[in-house]
């Protein structure tokens, strides 16, 4: 099976960013790390997801699936989008989460309806473990 180069991730992963409006920022940066914990992608015979801060790798995730690297991708990206629309969104009294999470969805149902669907039964099994807890 042949992989996609850097580039050819590169130019897809900005392409969809520009969907959500995703600031060029919060994407991950591709065949280097920044060493600040953002993101990077490396191809070999798999496709590499990797998080390195000072020296030290966080993460590595490895897939042959260019579709499960780029949900991987977006699954930060609108995460981080949707933590920051909340902070300016905050309604006093409900937990975080709620707006969050809704939000995270929006964003990627933008993009894909099967990641919408994959993230939203991740979340359901995030509030399996921990409800919303309203004040």
């Amino acid at each position: 099976m042949t992989r996609l180069d850097l580039d050819a991730i590169s130019e897809m992963v900005e392409l969809l960013g520009r969907k959500i409006d995703a600031p060029t920022n919060i994407l991950p940066t591709f065949g280097w790390s920044d060493e600040y914990a953002r993101p990077h992608v490396e191809v070999s015979n798999l496709y590499h997801y990797v998080v390195r801060e000072r020296g030290q790798e966080i993460r590595r995730w490895k897939t042959v699936e260019l579709d499960l690297l780029l949900f991987w991708i977006f699954a930060d990206v609108t995460f981080q989008m949707a933590c920051e629309y909340e902070v300016s969104h905050r309604q006093l009294g409900e937990d975080s989460g709620r707006q969050r999470f809704a939000k995270q969805e929006e964003l990627m149902a933008r993009l894909s309806r099967s990641w919408v669907l994959k993230l939203a039964s991740e979340h359901h099994d995030t509030l399996l473990r921990s409800r919303f807890n309203d004040r």
